[in-house]
């Protein structure tokens, strides 16, 4: 009778260790069920904001200034969701008020990226902070700022974004910087 105990023992320890890892298994996978699946929903996976104004989704939308925020590059795609061609207006208010107009053909992407669409802006214009004693400062919209800007289409409701401003100091945004003789 003695020789038994010890195998029930192992028995008994072998099925409380076969009984946790199914229950282990089991909590895993209902985890992983119920988790959403992150890749499809969209987001600005980049330096620049979203937005979506009519058929035209706009992403990656940001400026590239230099050190005073004096000129400003807009970079940014937009593209036409819809079965016919759209022109977008963007305004920055501080860029005299004037809107850009870029034509976006149906099914197409406009990129601000390339050379033949750039897009500078004169004057990134001035912006309010609120400092800790509750009085407030203006100062110029310089790179780690955002700045104001109105984009709007035919037929659709208009659609005001903060988009961020950022410099040079990134490699992929150094090309983009605008010279003194751009604007």
């Amino acid at each position: 009778m003695t020789t038994s105990a010890p195998r029930t023992r192992r028995f008994l320890t072998r099925r409380k260790g076969l009984a946790a890892a199914l229950v282990s298994a089991g909590l895993v996978a209902s985890v992983t069920g119920c988790s959403p699946i992150t890749t499809t929903i969209p987001y600005a996976a980049s330096d620049g904001v979203r937005t979506t104004v009519g058929d035209v989704s706009v992403v990656n939308f940001l400026v590239v200034s230099d050190e005073g925020g004096t000129a400003g590059r807009v970079l940014g795609a937009l593209t036409n969701t819809g079965e016919q061609a759209t022109t977008v207006s963007l305004s920055i208010p501080s860029d005299g008020g004037q809107p850009h107009m870029v034509t976006v053909e149906a099914g197409e992407t406009f990129n601000l990226n390339l050379e033949e669409n750039a897009l500078v802006v004169g004057d990134l214009g001035q912006t309010t902070n609120k400092l800790a004693d509750g009085s407030e400062e203006t100062t110029q919209v310089k790179p780690g700022g955002v700045v104001e800007a109105g984009l709007a289409v035919t037929g659709g409701d208009p659609v005001t974004v903060e988009v961020p401003v950022v410099d040079g100091t990134l490699a992929e945004y150094k090309d983009y910087v605008p010279t003194s003789t751009e604007g």
